[in-house]
């Protein structure tokens, strides 16, 4: 009982304190927040220094940014376009869809603490079952489809936890406010697919508005986009490749494929199927040729 009992609290800290941590800086700034839409009710949002020496489009931008957002009547005016019940309606099924979120995440804590404690059982009554229906190449074909999602959990982990680290670093660099909760959030949401995208893009919008850094932003940007890319469509289809005997493209269609066609799930069964798949072709050719 300790030892699952153990992994599965430290499994739902890893996801529940980062979220608990960005939860408890919003409403931290929500105060300031509505302090500043009351002093931009009076004063208008002031243009940022950076935006007039853009190329080209620069003067222009100025302009429209002081006639619109930077007078404080035009800007009341802007506003009042926002259709509020909507918003309203926005923010209740918000609600709904974070409740039934946690739900989830208990289940889901739940069903991993019982397959942690009971696994070795499970897992032995499930191949015996499994040998009786479909004899041993199906019992090697099960064998085969539990590698490969086996493969993909920890390759996927592995390469959130580097994402993690490297951005950190790069937060800190780049003096990108409260880096280890951007490095610990982009850990977590780089298990979700796009998920480390919009860290970045987060992380990129606070260095433009909160520090007027824009050239540490447009490198933030470029340095994270090549690091996401060659980390999601190089680096991690090695490691799964690697664990579960998958040629590289078989991996990356796999897991584009499942995505695609599962969402989350897809991350982790579209490389299982492509190395069912796999195995099943190389049987037919074994048995062919014997």
């Amino acid at each position: 009982m300790l030892a699952p009992l153990c992994f599965t609290l430290v499994l739902a800290c890893f996801v529940i304190v980062p979220t608990m941590l960005l939860a408890r800086r919003v409403a931290e700034g929500s105060g300031a927040l509505l302090a500043s839409l009351n002093t931009l009710g009076l004063n208008g949002i002031a243009a940022p220094s950076w935006l007039s020496r853009l190329p080209h489009a620069g003067q222009l931008l100025d302009q429209w940014w002081r006639e619109n957002l930077s007078d404080p009547n035009a800007l009341v005016v802007w506003l009042r376009r926002v259709n509020l019940e909507s918003l309203a309606t926005w923010a209740g099924s918000l609600g709904g869809a974070m409740l039934r979120r946690v739900l989830e995440l208990l289940t889901m804590l739940l069903a991993l603490f019982i397959a942690l404690r009971d696994g070795a059982w499970l897992a032995l009554r499930f191949r015996v079952l499994v040998r009786n229906l479909l004899g041993v190449q199906g019992e090697n074909l099960l064998i085969t489809f539990v590698d490969a999602i086996r493969a993909t959990a920890n390759g996927t982990v592995a390469a959130s936890l580097v994402k993690g680290g490297v951005f950190w670093l790069a937060f800190v660099i780049t003096g990108v406010p409260h880096p280890l909760l951007f490095g610990a959030t982009m850990a977590l949401f780089s298990i979700i697919p796009f998920g480390a995208w919009i860290i970045l893009i987060a992380s990129a919008a606070s260095l433009l508005v909160v520090n007027d850094a824009p050239l540490a932003s447009a490198g933030l940007g470029v340095f994270g986009s090549a690091v996401l890319l060659i980390m999601d469509h190089l680096i991690q289809p090695v490691l799964i490749g690697g664990a579960a005997r998958l040629p590289f493209l078989l991996v990356l269609i796999g897991i584009i494929g499942g995505m695609r066609s599962l969402g989350l799930l897809g991350l982790f069964i579209g490389p299982a199927i492509m190395a069912a798949l796999l195995t099943i072709g190389r049987e037919w050719i074994r048995a062919s040729n014997s």
